[in-house]
């Protein structure tokens, strides 16, 4: 009984997270905010729990070093795409991501691995890389918060 209540304790802090909210703006123009998921808790955390994303918005998780990364949707109800760039920000790959059923018992495990080593993943709603022209070989920058 106690593992069961220090696993709830647990699960419950990690759903209250706080991620930093940047800007991030493509060569093309394209905006997006951001929130930034750059702890290990945090890129763990990720879209987890969520049922919604607004329009132009994303979670960018950032990797101490590069490296292949793979992400899956466990509990994450929100159709996404997912976008992995270099340690310059050059997108390298994107996959459109399968959402979890909240009514499926069995969670999907399929990963969605890089190809390459990467630094950077960016999470979008599903198809917004497509619409908003976005391409491989294009790069990314963050906007700095004005005061």
């Amino acid at each position: 009984m106690l593992n069961l209540l220090l696993i709830l304790f647990v699960s419950f802090q990690s759903q209250g997270l706080e991620f930093k909210k940047q800007k991030l703006r493509f060569e093309n123009g394209k905006t997006l905010e951001v929130e930034v998921a750059e702890s290990h808790e945090q890129r763990a955390q990720g879209l987890m729990n969520r049922t919604s994303l607004g329009e132009n918005k994303g979670m960018l998780f950032i990797f101490d070093f590069p490296q292949h990364l793979s992400f899956w949707m466990k509990d994450t109800f929100i159709p996404l795409s997912i976008a992995y760039f270099d340690k310059e920000k050059s997108l390298k790959e994107t996959y459109d991501m399968k959402e979890q059923n909240m009514m499926e018992k069995v969670q999907d495990t399929r990963g969605y691995p890089s190809q390459c080593q990467c630094v950077y993943a960016l999470e979008v709603n599903q198809g917004w890389f497509q619409k908003n022209n976005i391409k491989k070989g294009m790069k990314f920058q963050l906007i700095p918060k004005s005061k």
